[in-house]
């Protein structure tokens, strides 16, 4: 029998159980789903799966998930999916995944998971597939995947912000699948990000006005790379795959090619000018060379260099606006980086 359970303006602390300390409802009925809006969940303790709660699938809305901690999986909560809104994961442990677990698909919106920890994947959440929308990740860790960890589907990163993340493999986030990431900002991490391990090396990632300032390395994935910024990393990008780059501030001495065939083409470097970044390490100030630089999602080039008519129109929807909400084309003209210059909404 399928079931939904709705929990609502409550707090759930200090518990202990094998799974879902909080709540437990995904062995009981097949198929289960819980709601959880406006709740607290703190200091619960899952011997196995699910600290806060355990269930088959999720909806978590304006939620609270701090210190919890579950020994296999999902220090907050264990789900085979998930959808989370206007939720924040702080301080919460697990083997795996220490914010959440989705087993299958995860979908974050407006969420900030900081100083989460686990052994081995995904200190933020672990899933098979993600979209993430306008969330920040601090201070997370893990062994792959500081940030988040995606095991084999698609990612999709948006408006996002990730400082100070560490991993072995992927500070910011790491992802077997295809990758899509816009708009977002890599500040510190032990690495930005790491995409497409070598047996998905069919898969292709499209990086897209992002910016990458003082990560170990920012990037380690094949893929195309367009209006992106990278300053003072160790290393800017890894190749692990025949790559295209396009439009960017980039360091051609801190790249890697390997042996793959890498295109690049109209990218500026530090002999160009000052990429003249503002305190926060995103938005330009007036003398960076940044602006007007970049490569306007609108052209024929643009769509030409993406090269697949379903992705360039995703890419499209998606850098319509700027990180912090303002109009991408200002002026007739489009700057690198996930910040656009002078623009409003």
């Amino acid at each position: 029998k399928s079931s939904t359970l709705t929990v609502k303006n409550i707090s759930v602390a200090n518990g202990k159980s094998f799974k879902g300390s909080g709540i437990y409802s995904g062995e009981i009925y097949t198929g289960s789903h819980i709601v959880i809006d406006n709740c607290l969940f703190t200091s619960n303790i899952a011997n196995y799966s699910g600290g806060g709660f355990y269930a088959n699938s999720a909806t978590v809305t304006n939620s609270i998930f701090s210190s919890n901690i579950a020994n296999y999986s999902g220090g907050g909560f264990y789900a085979n999916s998930a959808t989370v809104t206007n939720s924040t994961f702080n301080s919460n442990m697990a083997s795996y995944s220490g914010g959440f677990y989705a087993a299958s698909s995860a979908t974050v919106t407006n969420s900030t998971f900081s100083s989460n920890s686990v052994y081995y994947s995904g200190g933020g959440f672990y899933a098979d597939s993600a979209t993430v929308t306008n969330s920040i990740f601090s201070s997370n860790s893990a062994d792959s995947g500081g940030g988040f960890h995606v095991a084999q589907g698609s990612v999709t990163v948006t408006n996002s912000t990730f400082n100070s993340n560490s991993a072995d493999s992927g500070g910011g986030f790491d992802a077997f699948g295809a990758t899509k990431v816009t708009n977002s900002t890599f500040n510190s991490n032990s690495s930005g990000f790491y995409a497409d391990r070598m047996s998905y090396a069919s898969d292709i990632h499209y990086i897209s006005n992002n910016t990458f300032v003082g990560n170990s390395t920012a990037i380690c994935s094949m893929g195309i790379f367009i209006n992106n910024i990278f300053s003072e990393n160790t290393q800017d990008i890894v190749f692990n795959g025949d790559s295209k780059v396009y439009n960017n501030y980039i360091d051609y001495t801190k790249i890697n090619e390997g042996s793959h065939n890498v295109i690049k083409k109209n990218n500026l470097q530090l002999s160009d000018g000052d990429i003249a970044l503002a305190d926060d390490n995103v938005s330009l100030m007036a003398n960076s060379v940044a602006i007007n630089k970049g490569l306007n999602p609108s052209s024929a080039t643009y769509k030409t260099i993406i090269g697949n008519d379903a992705i360039y129109n995703q890419m499209i929807e998606l850098l319509k606006t700027d990180m912090v909400g303002n109009k991408r084309i200002h002026n007739d003209t489009i700057d690198m980086g996930a910040v656009e210059f002078g623009s409003s909404k």
